[in-house]
């Protein structure tokens, strides 16, 4: 079973008894959310903490799987989802984006099935955008210009990933990470899982842009147009797209176009 480590971190891990597969197995921390029991096996994540390479205490979190497989047509191609992630994540980083820093990857095939780890940094001092719906308008809530400024930083980035021939596959806002304090930073993408290349980019295009426009409630009118000619760049399709995600939302809503 081939292990990857950080730079840095498997000497530092080592120091703190963590260096084995199993080890990594049985590291106790705060359960993020329920378990995934999708795809006919488990993956849940927990949170906790290791000292890094610098010596400083950093939050991690620990996503381990269960025979969570991607899907295939032949069974022998299907692997651990955390496998993909892990290689979108090395992909997008080379590529400049900004994403989780991966601590450590495995995964290992028994005669009880598959088993994956994989540890990824906390995105420090940035939010989902999910945890801006309360603050996005009202008293002391989020400016006009921190508004603004996060829908064009969203739109570049998710038209970098579509122009790099990719399609997220679950582009929420709970996916999308954001620091309201310093603008300019860009915005961070999360679960990778369900990401892969596209070959047909308009269809992916639409496929998440439509899963984005649904899950922003809160989000005005005037604001998604923004969105689109950030994403558009200029180009003056605005109407076209915005046309075609109406009717993506009329036809998932169960409206009479």
């Amino acid at each position: 079973m081939a292990q990857w480590f950080q730079d840095g971190w498997q000497e530092a891990l080592r120091g703190q008894g963590i260096l084995h597969f199993d080890q990594f197995w049985r590291l106790e921390g705060d359960l993020v959310e329920s378990p995934n029991e999708d795809r006919g096996g488990v993956s849940g994540v927990i949170a906790t903490e290791l000292k890094s390479p610098e010596g400083s205490e950093v939050k991690v979190f620990v996503k381990r799987q269960r025979d969570h497989l991607t899907r295939a047509v032949l069974p022998f191609l299907r692997r651990p989802t955390a496998s993909r992630e892990f290689d979108n994540l090395q992909a997008l980083a080379n590529l400049g984006f900004s994403v989780p820093k991966v601590v450590y990857f495995a995964e290992e095939k028994g005669e009880d099935g598959w088993r994956a780890v994989l540890v990824t940094q906390d995105l420090s001092g940035q939010i989902p955008l999910s945890d801006l719906e309360d603050q996005w308008w009202g008293p002391g809530g989020i400016g006009s210009q921190s508004r603004r400024e996060t829908i064009r930083n969203a739109a570049t980035v998710v038209k970098s990933i579509h122009s790099a021939g990719y399609r997220h596959g679950s582009l929420y806002p709970k996916h999308l990470f954001c620091r309201l304090s310093s603008p300019e930073n860009p915005i961070s993408l999360i679960d990778l899982e369900k990401m892969r290349q596209a070959f047909c980019r308009g269809r992916a295009r639409l496929f998440d842009l439509d899963a984005l426009n649904r899950r922003t409630p809160w989000v005005s009118r005037s604001e998604r147009l923004l969105f689109l000619r950030s994403y558009l760049a200029g180009k003056g399709r605005e109407k076209e797209l915005w046309r075609a995600l109406s009717r993506r939302f009329d036809r998932k809503m169960g409206r009479k176009p």
